[in-house]
């Protein structure tokens, strides 16, 4: 699944992806990929260091 949507992201024109991340970014979108997160460090499914390297790439 997520190799099917960063191929389709890679075909989007510079514009697409921008409005793309732009609604992903919304505060409401924020807070649901941030508790996410959460629970993918506390399954065991990422580390600390790539949870706080997300966290920092999304600007938080």
């Amino acid at each position: 699944m997520q190799k099917v949507a960063m191929k389709k992201l890679q075909n989007m024109s510079p514009q697409e992806q921008q409005k793309l991340m732009a609604e992903a970014m919304k505060p409401e979108n924020r807070d649901k990929l941030l508790s996410a997160m959460e629970q993918m460090k506390k399954s065991g499914q990422i580390t600390e260091e790539q949870y706080q390297m997300a966290k920092q790439k999304m600007g938080m």
